[in-house]
């Protein structure tokens, strides 16, 4: 394991989301070629809670397990969603 990703992992661990309540998810292109992944933010903190790839409705699992594991209720709003293909996430 390299030496950042361990201060990450250690950092992600000790997280606690059960204060997270109102939550956007934007998409960003990662890499050329339509790589894309979703940020989800805490709109209450401005803070980066969950990023993974892609940009379907995939990534609102990830973003809910993630949550879980961290303390988060999946009874939280998401209530911005800022992305050109909004349809994709709905599925």
């Amino acid at each position: 394991m390299a030496g950042l990703e361990h201060y990450v992992l250690d950092a992600r661990s000790q997280e606690d989301f059960s204060k997270v309540k109102s939550v956007g998810v934007d998409e960003t292109s990662r890499a050329k070629g339509h790589k894309y992944v979703s940020v989800f933010i805490d709109l209450d903190k401005s803070k980066v809670v969950h990023v993974c790839e892609g940009k379907d409705a995939s990534t609102i699992e990830s973003f809910r397990t993630d949550l879980e594991l961290h303390k988060g209720s999946a009874r939280i709003s998401i209530i911005s969603v800022a992305i050109r293909h909004q349809h994709l996430y709905l599925e």
